[in-house]
């Protein structure tokens, strides 16, 4: 049976939403120190390829970037060496010989509107009290939510997520992913 395969059109300097998932969504990234890896590679690889970071969260079995490409076609290979050099980067800090894939696929979304870009930037500051996190994402250490508090302030985001609420974008991805953690959560 054949596969049937998403046409991408990767953009110049254009806006993207990118959600990475792990492997069988196992928590790989449940502690600070692979959150921190992982983060880390993110800015590298950036930098490299001169891609513009707005927001980002980690959580322990995917995580959430807005950003703008500065050559659309190297998205996928943008993920991809984020993907495997924080995987190396894990496997030399662990001293471990072998280790299984941590990433299985990402979906993205070409941000058109200044609309979307600011609801897609409140889901990412938002999904930390989704994900069970503290009751409002203002604490949680692994999103952008408090570089942006630091930046503007907390009443410029406040007044964001009131503006633009993400619950009017209704992803099904988003979704099983939650539905996926809350089932988890419950044993």
């Amino acid at each position: 049976m054949a596969r049937h395969y998403i046409r991408h059109y990767y953009l110049n300097d254009t806006v993207y939403f990118l959600t990475v998932h792990t492997v069988k969504r196992e928590c790989h990234f449940s502690s600070n120190e692979r959150k921190k890896i992982l983060f880390e590679t993110i800015c590298q690889i950036f930098r490299k390829y001169n891609y513009h970071l707005y927001a980002w969260a980690i959580f322990d079995d995917h995580y959430h970037l807005l950003f703008k490409t500065r050559i659309g076609s190297q998205l996928p290979d943008v993920v991809k060496a984020i993907n495997v050099q924080c995987g190396v980067k894990i496997k030399t800090q662990e001293n471990r010989r072998r280790m299984n894939p941590l990433f299985f696929n990402y979906w993205d979304v070409c941000i058109r509107t200044k609309d979307d870009f600011y609801r897609f930037f409140n889901l990412i500051h938002a999904n930390a009290a989704k994900h069970g996190w503290p009751k409002t994402g203002d604490h949680y250490v692994f999103s952008s939510f408090r570089f942006w508090q630091w930046r503007r302030n907390y009443f410029w985001l406040k007044k964001l997520q009131q503006i633009f609420p993400p619950d009017s974008l209704n992803l099904k991805e988003d979704q099983g992913l939650h539905r996926a953690n809350m089932k988890r959560a419950r044993g």
